[in-house]
């Protein structure tokens, strides 16, 4: 197991009230690595700035809510939204992954499509297109496009994030 997935892992468990989001949750879909700095998580309760920090939690500074953990990672947490998708929904919508015999709840994958793409179109992420890419290639026929069509902004995003994908699967 990766030292991002064992780190992520340790947060979900230290923090609990939390959704793993973001390149550690695609990886935790396909089963495929890749490069990853920090943790991302969507907080499904309330986690204030004191039991961060008397859970080991420690703030780093100038950034909006990036905290390194106790084991020397970093983690970002997401509280309102992640590229627009509310974060009830993502906590309505995750999953429940075992991982090494560690049950972990997990964006699903519709909504690390939607976020993936917006973020990919917004900022030109290439690892973002990347993770799109594993998706489809891993994923592609467990897509439920009827909810990833109720994530959308409009028929526009949905029908651009659908050729994008039918696309990404075929290489």
């Amino acid at each position: 197991m990766s030292k991002i997935i064992s780190e992520a892992i340790e947060i979900f468990h230290d923090l609990k009230k939390v959704i793993i989001i973001g390149a550690v949750a695609v990886m935790m879909h396909t089963n495929k690595s890749r490069t990853s700095f920090d943790v991302d998580v969507a907080v499904a309760g309330e986690i204030s700035r004191d039991s961060l920090i008397d859970n080991g939690y420690m703030p780093i500074e100038g950034k909006r809510d990036s905290w390194n953990t106790p084991r020397g990672g970093k983690v970002d947490l997401f509280r309102n939204d992640v590229s627009d998708i509310p974060i009830k929904t993502i906590i309505e919508s995750a999953v429940e992954l075992s991982i090494n015999s560690n049950k972990i709840k997990v964006a699903c994958i519709e909504v690390l499509i939607v976020a993936k793409y917006r973020a990919f179109n917004s900022a030109y992420r290439p690892n973002d297109k990347d993770d799109l890419q594993t998706i489809a290639r891993k994923k592609f026929k467990e897509i439920r496009w009827d909810f990833l069509h109720k994530l959308t902004k409009d028929e526009f995003e949905y029908n651009q994030i659908k050729t994008a994908m039918d696309g990404f699967q075929r290489f």
